[in-house]
């Protein structure tokens, strides 16, 4: 019996290689027609946020990071997010995220001569300061969880694991306002825009939230920080545009 499915077999390969379908696809006319719309309303960008503690989703007055120990400590997220609800009707607007480290409001202000102080500037030594990156997603996430779908893991932007809860690619570092490499509506710095949120590294990574709010996270590097001292900014700054 065996043998026999198998030479039916071969029979029925061979056959479909020499005979052509019946019913193979034949074009016979072909027209194209015109079709557009016009879109009305007002060019905006407008949102409101509100700082949330991790742990109990309580409202919280600022950023922080607990748990941080000089010369062990390397890449942490905060321990409140960004509860962010936006909206966008500029297809080239949008909502961007920067420091302005060197700003005269500034405190501390940095004084040293990094290319980018997109951080936390060290207020023992202003010529100090850590590197701190952003995330958006579009539910809430359990940090250090590892799991791709429900967790949120800290990861350096640029050398981090490529794959599962702490993913590189979901991380964009914080450019500073002084830096050369600052230019305002860059995809880079984009948080939000009419496409949805820059879920991804790539500038074409936006890919709508359907449920607002959205929610940010953000996370600092630790691996140079200094015993005893602190560190901070003022002016992590959100920032709606149009063009």
């Amino acid at each position: 019996m065996k043998k026999q499915l198998v030479a039916f077999s071969l029979v029925v390969a061979a056959v479909c290689l020499v005979s052509a379908p019946s019913w193979a696809f034949t074009s016979k006319k072909i027209q194209a027609v015109n079709a557009s719309a016009s879109v009305g309303g007002v060019k905006d960008a407008t949102f409101t946020l509100v700082l949330r503690n991790l742990s109990d989703t309580a409202d919280a007055a600022s950023i922080a990071f607990s748990g941080v120990t000089a010369g062990s400590t390397g890449w942490k997220v905060a321990d409140n997010l960004i509860k962010l609800t936006w909206s966008v009707t500029d297809f080239a607007g949008g909502i961007q995220l920067y420091t302005d480290s060197e700003n005269a409001a500034a405190s501390p202000k940095y004084t040293g001569v990094a290319v980018n102080p997109g951080g936390l500037v060290c207020n023992q030594d202003t010529t100090q300061y850590l590197p701190v990156a952003w995330s958006i997603k579009a539910d809430t996430k359990t940090i250090e969880l590892a799991d791709a779908n429900r967790g949120l893991g800290a990861s350096d932007p640029n050398s981090g694991a490529v794959t599962g809860y702490n993913n590189k690619y979901q991380w964009f570092w914080a450019i500073d306002k002084s830096s050369p490499s600052f230019t305002n509506a860059t995809p880079f710095i984009t948080v939000a825009k009419s496409a949805g949120i820059h879920f991804s590294q790539g500038d074409g990574e936006f890919g709508p939230d359907a449920v607002q709010p959205s929610y940010m996270y953000l996370e600092a590097n630790f691996s140079v920080a200094g015993a005893g001292a602190t560190y901070a900014t003022n002016n992590l700054t959100l920032e709606a545009f149009i063009q």
